[in-house]
């Protein structure tokens, strides 16, 4: 049943419950979610439950625990259940996802869908930036140099969040125009699907959204780097990227006011770290020990600080899993629709990695991907049985999950302490 999530993708990302006057305040998650999950779960009863349990389910509710464990001892009981609340009704984002997509034709109406209402906001930041407002009436961010940035509603209102949707609208996009089975129409509108993306991220004046744009292009294209004629064309498309890119990008150094202010951060949060090192100071509380009532501006700061060294491995096994689960799937799949379809959820995890970097979200947007991801991988489970075995967790997952650990502590050590940037 796909109702409840087109619905669901319509509230998300175009959210007229943000400026469309009928709908202004209207809970339009409390209503969808439930109904969705209870048209999944009966859908889910008639099918073999087995390849719906994965142990990326089981990490998400460790996850959530954590959350309540870290902020009940360090804040109270009270905000503790009030922040595993919030986040297990991002927990259910995950669920609907899960038990309401069955078949790839699915899985594609629902990216192709996606696209459609990513689109629609990629648009409204285009003639929001040309024009002076959006739907609705919004105007651009304006920056204390007098710059204008585009921005959405809700959840979407900073030119670095936005981006991440941009994001994911472009990586679906590269799957309309690398297919060599869609007809030329399909292909051609793929990409002006993505060139309108890229234009939206272009306003945004994210240097993060760029960055994490030609990581993800790198990604999907990846299997082409040794032709030497694809080669060119990437060297091209890159140094056009970096011609066009947005004028911040020419200032990345921390000296930079911007960049100063977030490498401070990072080492508060390094501080943090050391000083509460397994369980971290309790959810949502980052921003009150800094002494400036900032969010980190780096998700995996963010994490490791508030959660601590159990809540940032739980986080990021989450995503080495879900990545590792579906290469390994892609290598033995023989059916081009699922290859297609581990490809883009790669690059969009991919994306998401990097641009988190410089953002902090977690969201519904993430509990979606992570569902996208765990739809696919049940799919696959159901027509190969040997990926039975490719999701069981082995001892070196633990090895390169604690790796990436270091390896993230180590750049963030980098850039905050030593200031390489």
């Amino acid at each position: 049943m796909l109702a409840p999530l087109y619905f669901f993708i319509v509230f998300l990302i175009i959210r007229p419950q943000d400026w469309y006057p009928l709908l202004l305040g209207l809970p339009t998650a409390n209503i969808v979610i439930p109904i969705g999950l209870i048209l999944g779960y009966l859908n889910i009863k008639k099918s073999d439950r087995i390849h719906y349990v994965t142990p990326v389910n089981t990490l998400l509710i460790m996850y959530l625990a954590v959350i309540l464990f870290s902020t009940s001892i360090n804040v109270g009981v009270t905000t503790g259940v009030d922040e595993f609340v919030k986040f297990f009704k991002r927990y259910l984002v995950f669920l609907l996802v899960l038990w309401n997509i069955n078949t790839l034709k699915e899985l594609i109406k629902i990216y192709s869908f996606l696209l459609f209402t990513i689109l629609v906001v990629a648009y409204n930041l285009i003639i929001q930036s040309l024009y002076g407002q959006a739907w609705g009436g919004l105007v651009p961010y304006l920056t204390s140099d007098g710059e204008n940035r585009a921005v959405w509603y809700g959840q979407w209102d900073g030119p670095n969040v936005v981006c991440l949707i941009l994001l994911i609208g472009a990586a679906i996009s590269l799957t309309k125009i690398s297919d060599p089975d869609k007809n030329k129409i399909i292909r051609v509108l793929g990409i002006g699907a993505f060139l309108i993306c890229v234009v939206a991220i272009y306003y945004t004046n994210s240097r993060g959204g760029v960055l994490s744009l030609l990581v993800g292009m790198g990604f999907y294209f990846r299997q082409y780097f040794l032709r030497p004629k694809l080669i060119i064309i990437g060297v091209a498309a890159i140094s056009v990227v970096l011609t066009v890119m947005p004028s911040r990008m020419s200032e990345v150094s921390s000296k930079e006011a911007s960049a100063h202010e977030r490498v401070y951060l990072w080492e508060t949060g390094l501080t943090l770290l050391r000083q509460n090192p397994f369980f971290g100071i309790g959810r949502n509380e980052f921003k009150n020990n800094n002494g400036f009532g900032l969010i980190a501006h780096n998700n995996y700061v963010q994490d490791f600080s508030e959660l601590g060294s159990i809540g940032f491995l739980i986080y990021l096994a989450i995503f080495f899993l879900m990545f590792k689960w579906q290469y390994a799937i892609s290598k033995i799949s023989q059916d081009k629709d699922l290859t297609l379809i581990l490809n883009v959820n790669m690059t969009i995890l991919a994306m998401y990695a990097t641009c988190t970097y410089f953002i902090v979200y977690e969201h519904g947007l993430l509990f979606f991907v992570i569902g996208i991801s765990a739809s696919t991988i049940s799919m696959a489970y159901k027509t190969y049985p040997q990926v039975k075995e490719v999701i069981e967790i082995k001892a070196s997952d633990i090895f390169y999950v604690f790796s990436l650990f270091f390896v993230v502590l180590f750049t963030v050590y980098l850039a905050a302490v030593v200031r390489i940037l």
